[in-house]
């Protein structure tokens, strides 16, 4: 990688390199998940005021990746904090993913911003570092 190299604090679709240069879709080799969420068939329930979704654990003290799965009512959008990263992103209708960048150690991740009348539920979150997924 060159010098001039950038990378996202956010992304839908996030990718990473294999070791022979191929673009592939990036999983999450979790050392840290979210608790189980309290909210019936919805997980963690996150709406206007925000929520904070805890860790089974501490994370270290590096740049690590948070994997955010949600379904959502309605597009907004959300502010990511975990750690010491506060990170402005959105969040789109339907089942998906959303992979934030997160540094410094943290127990827990919260979701605040969402647009009023959205109701957010998430499933998973799993912090870790990014790998190669199967090739789509």
């Amino acid at each position: 990688l060159t010098s001039k190299s950038r990378f996202p604090e956010w992304s839908e679709q996030l990718r990473v390199l294999t070791q022979d240069g191929q673009l592939r879709r990036a999983d999450i080799k979790a050392d840290h998940e979210s608790v189980e969420g309290t909210a019936p068939d919805c997980g963690h329930r996150i709406t206007a005021p925000g929520g904070t979704i805890e860790l089974d654990g501490s994370t270290s003290d590096f740049s690590s990746w948070v994997r955010i799965g949600y379904i959502s009512s309605a597009d907004s959008p959300v502010t990511i904090t975990a750690g010491d990263s506060e990170v402005d992103a959105r969040i789109r209708q339907g089942l998906h993913s959303l992979f934030v960048r997160a540094d410094g150690t943290f127990d827990s991740v919260r979701l605040s911003g969402v647009r009023e009348g959205t109701n957010v539920c998430v499933d998973i979150v799993e912090v870790g570092d990014a790998v190669p997924g199967d090739t789509e």
